[in-house]
């Protein structure tokens, strides 16, 4: 079962690859910029201008990825569930930050069980705290299942950690490290669809 959600989120990866193409130069290039050019308060300013303007690509990553699950109707327009996604960005990445203050398992934790609140919004249609109920509500009874699919998202984020104190601050080392953190976002975006269906599909089966 791991092994097909990552089949079918790299089959996705390849209906888009201009999209997501796309997404890396916008999460990357402004960061290397502000890395190298910027002061850290003038950074963290538009590292959070990136942040909204990265989450038009993961409503498009995400809807397509369940319209080719049919999920939802590909006509369904996106746009509508940006002010949802914002609010809902917001909030799961507070509790993330909460939690990674407390020994950083919490954080973890709060993670893999919101991992498919993205989907929930779309497929749903819901409200940004539905869509963290529903999501916690499918991913009970599956950690072990969501950690083994997210292990190597999490290594990636840890290697770009990593690069981050390790590697010379000149251009190289920043585009290295920078390329590392958004191809970890970009993979956990194009793996939402994917593990939201296999969770749907575990709920679906008789018991």
């Amino acid at each position: 079962m791991l092994t097909r959600v990552w089949r079918s989120a790299l089959d996705d990866l390849r209906a888009s690859p201009v999209l997501a193409l796309c997404a890396l130069v916008v999460s990357t290039a402004p960061m290397v910029y502000a890395d190298l050019y910027m002061d850290d308060m003038a950074s963290f300013r538009l590292g959070s201008l990136i942040s909204i303007a990265m989450i038009p690509f993961q409503i498009a990553i995400i809807a397509r990825g369940l319209a080719r699950r049919d999920l939802i109707p590909a006509d369904r327009p996106a746009t509508s569930f940006f002010p949802r996604f914002f609010g809902q960005s917001l909030l799961a990445g507070l509790g993330f930050l909460l939690g990674v203050a407390f020994l950083i398992v919490p954080g973890i934790l709060l993670m893999l069980r919101w991992a498919v609140s993205g989907p929930a919004l779309i497929a749903r249609d819901c409200g940004v705290m539905d869509s963290l109920r529903t999501s916690w509500a499918m991913t009970k009874g599956h950690m072990a299942f969501i950690l083994g699919v997210h292990g190597p998202v999490i290594a990636t984020l840890l290697g770009a950690f990593t690069t981050f104190v390790f590697l010379p601050t000149d251009f190289l080392g920043t585009m290295v490290s920078e390329t590392l953190l958004s191809l970890t976002l970009l993979i956990a975006w194009y793996l939402q669809p994917a593990l939201y269906a296999a969770l749907n599909e575990r709920d679906e089966k008789p018991a």
